[in-house]
C-alpha cells in the first residue's frame, strides 16, 4: 500500500496492486486513502490501480469526484470507465450531478455503452445543463442507444441549431447535430419523424447522411 501511495511509476504501482490482490482484503485499505480533501498525489495513485487491487466498489469515485483537485477528478473518471463493470446508477447519478466536464463525459461514456436507462432522466438534465460540446454530444450517443420520449425537446434543439445569418449566428458543431439526429432516428415517434424528414434536406452534408432511411 505505501508503495502505492509513493511510487510516480505507474508500472511499480500496478504490480504493487496486483500482489495486494494476491494478498487479499486490501482493496478498502486503498480506497481509505482516497479522501475529500487529502493529498492529491496519495489520491490519485491509488485511483489509478485501485481495480488491480482485488474485489472493491467504486465508491471510491465519490470521494475522488469531488476532489478539490483536477488530476484526482481525471483519475477518478478514468477509473470509473476502466471499470465500468463494477458500476451502479447511484454512482452514475452523482458523478453527472458534478460540472466537470470529464467527469460527466465518463460517466456518459459508460451509460451508453452498458445501456443503463435509470439514469436517462440523469443524462437529460446534465445535458440541458452543459456548457462542453462534447458533453451534449455524448448525451445525444446515449440517447441513441436508450431512446427516451423526455429527450425529444433537447433532440430537437440541437438539431435546428445551427448556423444563421451566414455564420454570424453561431450554432452547435456539425457532429453534435448528426449525433442528435440519429438519436430522432431511434426515437421514431411522430414528432421526430419530422425532424428526420426535414434533416433529409439540410443543408450539411452530413446531417443528411445522419437522417438518410436505412
Amino acid at each position: 500500500v505505501s508503495l502505492i501511495v509513493v511510487s510516480d511509476d505507474l508500472t511499480v504501482r500496478r504490480a504493487a496492486a496486483w500482489a495486494l490482490k494476491e494478498i487479499g482484503g486490501c482493496a478498502p485499505k486503498l480506497a481509505a486513502l482516497v479522501k475529500v480533501a487529502g493529498p492529491a498525489a496519495q489520491a490519485q495513485h491509488v485511483l489509478t490501480v485501485y481495480e488491480l487491487a482485488g474485489p472493491a466498489d467504486l465508491g471510491v469515485v465519490r470521494a475522488g469526484a469531488t476532489h478539490a483537485d483536477p488530476s484526482v477528478r481525471d483519475a477518478a473518471a478514468a477509473l470509473l470507465v476502466r471499470a465500468k463493470a463494477l458500476v451502479t446508477p447511484a454512482i452514475l447519478r452523482e458523478v453527472l450531478a458534478r460540472s466537470d466536464p470529464g467527469l460527466q463525459l465518463a460517466a456518459l461514456t459508460v451509460a451508453k455503452d452498458l445501456k443503463i436507462r435509470d439514469v436517462a432522466a440523469d443524462v437529460l438534465k446534465a445535458a440541458e445543463a452543459a456548457q462542453d460540446e462534447d458533453v451534449v454530444r455524448i448525451a445525444c450517443n446515449y440517447f441513441r442507444e436508450c431512446p427516451v420520449p423526455e429527450a425529444l425537446p433537447l433532440l430537437s434543439r440541437l438539431y435546428l441549431s445551427k448556423a444563421r445569418r451566414f455564420g454570424l449566428v453561431k450554432g452547435r458543431a456539425a457532429p453534435t447535430r448528426v449525433a442528435a439526429v440519429e438519436a430522432l432516428r431511434r426515437l421514431n415517434t411522430p414528432e421526430a419523424r419530422k425532424l428526420i424528414q426535414q434533416a433529409q434536406g439540410d443543408g450539411s452534408e452530413t446531417v443528411r447522411r445522419a437522417a438518410k432511411p436505412t
